[in-house]
C-alpha cells in the first residue's frame, strides 16, 4: 500500500495537537481558575497547526510513501480511540475542579500515550519513506 506524503504530515500535525490537548487537560486543572487567559494559548497553537496543515494539504505534490496495512489500521484505531476518550472525558468531567487531580492526570496520561504512539508511528513512516 501507499499513502500521500502530505496526508502523513497532516496526521503528524494532528498528533502534535493531540499532545497539546493531553497536556492541556492537566494544566487546565491547575490553571483553570487562577488565570483566565490560559485557555487562549492551546487554542492559538492548535489554530496555527491547523493553518499549517491546510497549507500542506493545498500543495500540489503527489509524493507517495509506502505503508503497511497494519500501520494504516493502527493509525485509524489510534485516532478514533483518542477522539472517543477525549469526548467521553469532556462529557463525564465537565468541571475538572470538582474531581481529584489524579483523575485528570490519569486521563491525560492515557491520551498522551495514544498521541505519542501515533506520532512515533507517523514519524517512522515519514522517516522510512524519506530514506528510500
Amino acid at each position: 500500500m501507499s499513502i500521500h506524503k502530505k496526508n502523513i504530515i497532516i496526521l503528524s500535525l494532528l498528533d502534535v495537537a493531540y499532545v497539546i490537548l493531553s497536556i492541556n487537560i492537566v494544566l487546565s486543572y491547575y490553571l483553570g481558575e487562577t488565570t483566565s487567559w490560559y485557555a487562549y494559548i492551546p487554542f492559538a497553537i492548535i489554530l496555527i497547526i491547523g493553518a499549517v496543515g491546510l497549507l500542506v494539504y493545498r500543495k500540489q505534490t503527489e509524493a507517495l510513501l509506502p505503508i503497511a496495512k497494519w500501520q494504516y489500521t493502527l493509525t485509524r484505531v489510534l485516532t478514533l480511540a483518542f477522539l472517543i476518550v477525549y469526548v467521553v472525558q469532556m462529557l463525564l468531567v465537565p468541571n475538572p475542579r470538582e474531581y481529584q487531580a489524579s483523575l485528570s492526570i490519569l486521563i491525560a496520561s492515557f491520551l498522551g500515550v495514544i498521541s505519542l504512539v501515533s506520532l512515533s508511528l507517523h514519524i517512522y513512516i515519514l522517516w522510512r519513506g524519506h530514506k528510500k
